[in-house]
């Protein structure tokens, strides 16, 4: 005989088992929530202060920076060897 036995709203219905993640992501907490596993190992990736405020003792200040971004889109922006030049990589040819 067949298994038509159920009714339709339990045919139509999922098994309850956990959902767990098929790669390993995600063990090394014991709850659910996958930002706990993203935040170990923060702090190591976290620049030190010092080189954070010297970074930002670097820059222009806020109207230069405006003034330099709107004058870079009104000249099409920056070709490929320009970039790279700004990020002091050489470029081949």
């Amino acid at each position: 005989m067949s298994d038509n036995t159920k009714s339709p709203e339990e045919a139509n219905t999922l098994p309850e088992t956990p959902l767990r993640p098929s790669n390993g992501a995600g063990s090394s907490c014991s709850g659910n929530d996958p930002t706990e596993s993203l935040k170990d190992g923060l702090e190591a990736c976290r620049l030190p202060a010092d080189v954070k405020a010297q970074i930002l003792a670097e820059l222009p200040p806020p109207k230069e920076m405006e003034r330099l971004y709107r004058q870079l889109m009104d000249n099409g922006g920056l070709s490929a060897e320009e970039f790279f030049e700004s990020l002091g990589l050489a470029v081949k040819q």
